[in-house]
Order: C-alpha cells, then structure tokens, then sequence
C-alpha cells in the first residue's frame, strides 16, 4: 500500500511540473514576431538575454528596454543613410546608426525613443528559467503625422526662448539671455532629430513638411543671438594631442573654428585674450564587438581642459571624454571619438567662460 502512494505521489507531481510549465509569448519567436508586427507595418526593435546572478528582475527588464529601443531607432536611422549617400559603410550601436562614405564625409544621426512618439513595448520575464525578453514597437502608419505635430511642438519652443532671449539681452541680463539661449538650443536639436527622424520614414516628405525655412530661420537668429553674447569675448587656444601624426594643426584649427562661429575672437597670443585655453587630448582603443557581419571598433579621445583669465589666474580645469566607433579600425574610431570631443569642448569653454 505504502508503494502505492508513493507512485500515485511520483505521477501527481509529474503531472503539476508539466501543467507548470512556462508558456512563452509567440512574439518571443522570431518567425511569429513577424506575423504578429510584419515589418510592412512596423518598426520593432527585440531583445532577450538570461538573468545573471547578481541582477534583479527589474534591473535586467531596464537593461533590454534600452536594447530593444536602441534595435528600434537604428533601424530608422539606418535607412536614412540609405536614402542619402551612394555608397556607405552602415554603422550601428545600441543607440547609434551613422555612415561613412568613401570620400570620408560623415553624417551622424541619433535617434532617441522620445523623439518617436507612440512606441509600445511588451516585457517577458521568466524567473524559474532565468530568462527575459523585450518587445518595442510603433505602428508606421500615422507615425510621420505625430511627428510633424511633434516638429510644431519643439520649433514653436524655439522662438518663444528666442524671443525671451532677446528681451534679456535688451534689459542687459547675461545671465537669464545665456540660459534662455541654451534652452532654445537644445529644443532647435529635438526639432533637427525629428525632421531627420521623418525623413528616415518618408524620403519624399517636402521642405514644408519638414518646416524647413521655420527651422532655418531659427537656426540662423539663434546663431546670430549667441554671437551678440559673444561678440567681446577674446581666447586664445592652445592643444597638444598624443602620438600627434599630423592632426595637430587640423584639430587646433576646427576648435578654433568652432568657437568662431559662437562669436568669440581668436587670438594669437594669450596677452592679446581675455582667456587662455589648454587642452591636452590623449586617445585610446576601447574594444571590438563583433555583431553579424560587421567587426565593431571602438575608442576613446580625452581632453584635460584647462582655462586661465587675462592675468594667467587659473579659472577652471576640467576633464571631457568621448567614445567614437568605425568598422574600419581603431585610427577611424579615434577620428570619430575626437569630432565628438571638439564640439564638446567648444559648448564647455563658452558655457564656462560665461558664468
């Protein structure tokens, strides 16, 4: 009798574990994620991975909700670059897509979830197994409609900074006009990413469909205005880079231009400036990932910077870095790194000579 039990016990576990069993979502299959949100239709980005140890399930959700996007966005920046240049080398990151193209032209476009209004997502997470899965997704149709309202939206937030920035400058607020400006900036930016993020969707959409002349317009005042604030600002720049092959002149030469095109004066001694900037760069290789057919490379570009007032009194020192990526090889991850790093540079000098 005894054994009996134990049998029948054995048969009804048996019996639970199999009704137990974790059901997957059909999206979760590559194959019926493709009927369920066909690519016609959709754009979807998919990630999964295991749960590690030391990760809780909330964390490891976070951490696949960015891959997932970053899927998404690339797809659509991807395409931009398909439409635009001839012949390219594609490039992409978890939040990146960008191209080179054989004359060494760059263009960069990021592309981040909030700038894509409407995207959805559907989360899996399986505990007992260890395991978790991501969804994103956006319905393409009436996607570049929400984008043009979104378009409106930033650009209409221009020229209300703008205006404000205008007024302080009358009323001889330097303070209040440089933040007025900076926020003005940053919007005109969200305007730019949405008008390219359109573009990626529809390659026929118009100059008026991507408000072209409204954003010129405030593109050129916000230019103009900057240079007023600027316009007594004297620098002078000195810049150093390691393993130098060249580049010096060149690098010394666009940041000077940089700040330039902020209304500042260029000097050719620091007792001619009301500042003297120092800037060392070093570089340095990351690592490679390699993801499908592509090899990855990946480096970083540092820069101590450091700035003086006109009686040589040390006003700040800081340290900026920035991470740039190729599939050519490490010395074109560097060049990328160090385009990324000037313009960095040239926004943190004027914003700290402002204060």
């Amino acid at each position: 009798m005894r054994n009996k039990n134990i049998l029948i016990i054995l048969a009804l576990s048996i019996n639970v574990l199999c009704h137990a069993k974790t059901e997957y979502p059909e999206w979760v299959d590559a194959e019926q994620r493709e009927e369920l949100f066909p690519s016609s239709s959709y754009y979807t980005g998919y990630a999964f991975a295991e749960i590690k140890s030391n990760e809780t399930p909330e964390s490891v959700i976070e951490r696949l909700k960015q891959r997932a996007y970053g899927d998404l966005v690339a797809k659509i920046s991807v395409k931009v670059q398909r439409n635009t240049t001839d012949k390219s080398e594609e490039i992409i990151t978890s939040d990146n897509a960008y191209s080179e193209n054989t004359f060494s032209s760059v263009t960069t476009l990021t592309t981040r979830k909030t700038e894509i209004p409407g995207i959805e997502e559907k989360t899996f997470l399986d505990k007992s197994a260890k395991y978790a899965a991501v969804l994103a997704f956006v319905q393409k149709e009436g996607l570049t409609t929400k984008l043009q309202r979104q378009l409106s939206n930033h650009l209409s937030r221009v020229n209300i900074r703008l205006e404000d920035t205008e007024s302080y400058i009358a009323e001889n607020n330097k303070t209040k006009a440089l933040n007025s400006l900076e926020s003005a900036k940053q919007a005109l930016q969200l305007a730019d990413d949405t008008r390219h993020t359109m573009t990626a969707i529809d390659s026929r959409l118009s100059a008026e469909d991507l408000m072209e002349e409204d954003w010129r317009n405030a593109e050129h005042k916000a230019t103009s205005l900057e240079r007023e604030l600027n316009k007594n600002v004297k620098i002078y720049i000195s810049c150093n880079i390691d393993g130098d092959n060249g580049s010096l002149k060149s690098l010394l030469a666009a940041l000077n231009g940089e700040l330039s095109k902020k209304g500042c004066l260029i000097t050719k001694s620091p007792e001619e400036a009301s500042w003297s900037v120092e800037v060392s760069i070093s570089t340095k290789p990351y690592n490679i990932v390699k993801t499908g057919d592509y090899d990855f490379y990946y480096s970083y570009a540092t820069a101590i910077l450091k700035i003086t007032d006109s009686n040589g009194k040390p006003f700040m020192s800081d340290q900026l870095r920035a991470k740039g990526g190729h599939t050519f090889g490490y010395e074109q991850a560097v060049e990328d790194a160090i385009r990324q790093l000037l313009q960095e540079l040239s926004n943190h000098i004027i914003n700290s000579i402002q204060k």
